[in-house]
């Protein structure tokens, strides 16, 4: 996924990596990635107050995920290539079907970012559907489901399934896109709690 470059904020990555047979094996680092001024992006090692924030973010989101739980996530459900995303933000999946993040309403800088997300050939998409509309697109709950580490010839023996994340919680949570007004769907009071999450954060 390449989105980092498109992002003009500090991007903190955390990969964790685990079990080799009876050995546990991890491996992990931490990095920040952001464009400068010349629009170059530039890494570097994060420091311990990134690290303690972003801490901080998860076990907010655990609380979150406690009063507000998502579906589960997807490890035994087909996935499945993205073919396009339109304008508004309905995904169009290899088999044709149309999928779209229930309860959430994208403009053209949503989109922009959504389609950074499945730019590459790793990365598909896992959905569990809410409700099916009159025009046949299913409003769903999203997932990213990334392949690149189990394609990694140096990763793959410790990756079993693909790395999956939430697409609904990310375009919420960095104001990518906004709750649909017009929408009864039943994850509005998780998007409106990680709304309240990231102003806290931002303050």
């Amino acid at each position: 996924m390449k989105l980092c470059k498109s992002i003009p904020t500090i991007l903190i990555i955390i990969t964790l990596l685990g079990c080799d047979n009876n050995d546990k094996k991890s491996i992990s680092f931490s990095e920040t990635a952001y464009k400068n001024a010349k629009g170059e992006i530039v890494v570097r090692d994060a420091t311990q107050k990134e690290i303690d924030s972003l801490n901080e973010g998860f076990k907010m989101m655990d609380k979150i995920n406690s009063k507000y739980p998502t579906p589960p996530t997807p490890w035994n459900k087909k996935i499945f290539a993205v073919k396009s995303i339109t304008d508004n933000g309905i995904f169009i999946l290899e088999n044709n079907t149309q999928v779209s993040l229930a309860g959430i309403k994208c403009g053209p800088r949503g989109v922009y970012f959504i389609r950074k997300f499945f730019e590459e050939d790793t990365e598909k998409l896992s959905y569990i559907a809410e409700n099916e509309t009159t025009d046949g697109i299913f409003e769903s709950y999203v997932w990213l489901a990334d392949l690149s580490l189990m394609k990694d010839p140096d990763e793959k023996k410790y990756v079993v399934s693909p790395s999956f994340s939430s697409v609904n919680d990310m375009v919420i949570q960095n104001n990518w896109c906004d709750i649909d007004p017009e929408s009864d769907s039943q994850y509005l009071s998780r998007y409106n709690a990680i709304i309240e999450m990231s102003q806290e954060n931002n303050r």
